[in-house]
């Protein structure tokens, strides 16, 4: 049964990543065909990706891709390591709450 849930979420996981590749990649022939791919013009990070001559279409989308998976996975993972250790924490728990629920 654990190897059919596995089975499922890799399976699930790669058409995600299929369909946001197919996404990333409209955005970027977008931004061509609008000519806004210099790096400090349009303010964001797909323009500096863009601006860069010497990367292919699928370099660009899997840096895209990578970032995001990347930050969410980071992100994910320090909230969780943070609820792990203030539950080991009660004094440092407490001190948080008091802190976070602090009328203004």
């Amino acid at each position: 049964m654990l190897n059919l849930i596995s089975e499922c979420f890799v399976f699930g996981f790669y058409q995600a990543r299929i369909r946001l590749s197919a996404i990333i990649k409209d955005i970027i022939i977008e931004r061509r065909k609008c000519n806004n791919v210099r790096p400090m013009q349009g303010g964001d990070l797909l323009n500096v990706i863009l601006s860069k001559k010497n990367l292919s279409d699928e370099e660009m989308v899997s840096i895209v891709l990578d970032l995001l998976f990347g930050g969410y996975e980071t992100t994910a993972k320090l909230l969780s390591l943070i609820v792990y250790f203030l539950g080991g924490a009660s004094n440092a728990l407490e001190s948080l709450k008091v802190l976070c629920f602090k009328p203004f």
